[in-house]
Formats: C-alpha cells, structure tokens, sequence
C-alpha cells in the first residue's frame, strides 16, 4: 500500500518539481526505501476507516531532533 500512496505523492509534488518517472513509470523512493529500511527513519499509513488515505516518512528518529522527511494525504 505504501508504494502505491509513494506514486501519488510523487505525482502530485511533480507539478511544483518537475520530476518525470522513470522508463518504467516510477518516481524515485529513495525516501521511502529508507523508511522501510533504514535504522532511524519509519514510514507510516494514515487510514481513514479501512481505507488509507496518506503516508508520512520521518527520519532522525534516532537522535534528539525528529524530521518529517515527506507527508502526504489523499
């Protein structure tokens, strides 16, 4: 669901960025992958109900100053 919400982010931030997919029609997830993966960083699913609705990604978990590194609600 993450991947799928990431898409819609990064379409709606193209307007303002420019930033064009890839060949196979993804937007870079740098962000993202790290929010999966990376220690001190965490993404998470915002539901409305049973649906989701939006994503943050925040990083700096691991220190005193906390950062929301990307938001997004559909």
């Amino acid at each position: 669901m993450l991947e799928q919400l990431w898409t819609m982010f990064r379409h709606e931030m193209s307007a303002f960025t420019g930033a064009l997919p890839d060949e196979r029609g993804r937007f870079r997830r740098e962000r993202l992958n790290a929010g999966l993966s990376t220690p001190g960083w965490s993404a998470h699913i915002f539901h409305l109900g049973p649906h989701a609705v939006g994503l943050a990604v925040l990083r700096g978990l691991d220190t005193e100053e906390h950062i929301l590194s990307s938001f997004f609600v559909a």
